[in-house]
């Protein structure tokens, strides 16, 4: 039997996980501020899918892609405004 990854549709890739491990350093210096989590990230020698530096872009399109299909983001139903 396969393993239940949450809502996930499948288990996380090896980059996936390794992403998620330096975003856990990364987020537990308590960074908030977006280009500071690109920077560090760029800084501990992570890079995104296309094997380049982060940018903020890429790590925001990063993390939609990651979410969507997921169960993570929420979907707006017709007529709720989206919100």
């Amino acid at each position: 039997m396969e393993p239940a990854w949450q809502s996930r549709v499948c288990a996380p890739s090896e980059w996936e996980l390794n992403l998620a491990d330096v975003l856990e350093t990364v987020l537990s210096q308590e960074l908030q501020d977006l280009a500071q989590i690109v920077d560090a990230l760029n800084t501990l020698g992570s890079v995104d899918p296309n094997d380049q530096k982060w940018t903020e872009a890429s790590f925001c399109d990063e993390m939609a892609r990651l979410a969507q299909g997921n169960g993570l983001l929420r979907r707006a139903r017709s007529g709720d405004g989206g919100s």
